[in-house]
């Protein structure tokens, strides 16, 4: 059983972006607003679908909810990430 406390990788460099989003909601068949988180990681960064990120510099932890890993010719992308925040500690 793998221990959920032991981070994966620290120090690892990462821009998240946290914006609002409108999204169409059928069964109240109205418009809401809802909070989208995405980041980019370096290309090399080994990181999974389920996998938790934390932002240290403002406390906050992320769920991964998909990884792409986009593919060109050339220079490897950055990973990209959608994000569910998942809680914080206060900071």
């Amino acid at each position: 059983m793998p221990n959920n406390l032991i981070p994966a990788a620290s120090g690892v460099l990462a821009a998240i972006e946290e914006r609002d989003s409108r999204v169409w909601d059928p069964a109240t068949q109205t418009a809401r607003v809802v909070r989208v988180a995405k980041a980019a990681l370096p290309s090399t960064t080994d990181i999974l679908t389920g996998d938790r990120l934390k932002d240290d510099t403002h406390g906050v932890l992320y769920l991964v909810q998909n990884v792409t890993r986009p593919r060109t010719a050339g220079r490897v992308p950055d990973v990209q990430l959608d994000l569910k925040r998942v809680g914080d500690d206060g900071g």
